[in-house]
């Protein structure tokens, strides 16, 4: 019983599947008539995990250039989560890179839960994120505190561009997702290690591993209790090598508040499309 409030609980807030959708790096396709035509494309799949119950499936692909990149993502509730509640969520984001930096230009979010749906249209103008959903919220962080953020699967992507172009995660970037909340999520390079052996699925034996952590840094009183709002979720994320599809994301793992241990893991060998 401990087991379901505390998961049924950390689900009524949205924010913490976010964390979990942005991280699971995406899902992006190609026009063969554009300049994504020589771009790479992959799919991967992978199956999350609270306190070891499988309880989301996330379905995801990019396409990832040298200026471009495009990402959606598919998560659904699977296995004992769904038994209390449903969520069916996609996510699309577009943007270009700036060197090592990505420039979003779109970012687009639906969700579909049990009693309710929710979606999020994001335009990027003069790197303010801009959001055009029919209801937005009543309060939001002002221009200039959205000025430079980026939605969470543009900020991951580019962790995946950085750590494919230096080996390095070493960053810091605010995040807005067009709720009510700013978010900064900050990197560290944590070098060439063993892959926990934890769970049903491992890739290889090592893997670079990215410390992380994701902290709301602006956040409105009508949001519940600032404090719990406010506490750093700290986890980790490792990409290996494998074969020649460069470095992917197979494993990551998050701490959090209100559902303890989240684990995410790959669970198939990921497709790729040169």
């Amino acid at each position: 019983m401990i087991f379901k409030k505390s998961v049924l609980t950390g689900c009524r807030s949205h924010k913490k599947w976010m964390v979990v959708a942005g991280l699971s790096i995406a899902l992006g396709f190609s026009d063969p008539q554009s300049a994504w035509s020589q771009s790479e494309k992959m799919t991967l799949s992978y199956h999350v995990f609270v306190h070891g119950m499988h309880v989301l499936n996330v379905n995801t692909s990019y396409a990832l250039g040298s200026e471009q990149y495009s990402i959606d993502m598919h998560m659904k509730t699977s296995g004992f989560l769904s038994w209390f509640m449903k969520t069916d969520m996609l996510m699309k984001a577009r943007g270009r890179f700036a060197g090592m930096a990505a420039e979003p230009e779109t970012f687009e979010m639906h969700r579909e839960t049990s009693d309710k749906a929710d979606t999020k249209n994001i335009i990027y103008k003069n790197k303010i994120p801009e959001l055009q959903s029919p209801n937005p919220a009543k309060e939001l962080p002002s221009a200039k505190q959205r000025k430079g953020a980026l939605d969470a699967m543009s900020m991951l992507i580019q962790l995946l561009h950085q750590v494919r172009a230096t080996h390095r995660c070493d960053s810091s970037n605010r995040i807005f997702d067009g709720t009510r909340h700013l978010s900064i999520f900050t990197a560290r390079t944590a070098g060439e290690q063993k892959i926990p052996s934890a769970g049903p699925f491992r890739w290889g034996k090592t893997a670079l591993r990215c410390d992380f952590s994701w902290q709301v840094i602006k956040s409105f009183k009508d949001d519940g209790n600032p404090g719990e709002l406010e506490k750093p979720q700290a986890g980790s994320i490792w990409f290996e090598q494998i074969d020649n599809m460069g470095l992917v994301a197979i494993r990551f793992e998050l701490t959090t508040a209100t559902m303890g241990q989240i684990n995410m893991l790959l669970n198939k060998t990921p497709k790729y499309q040169p």
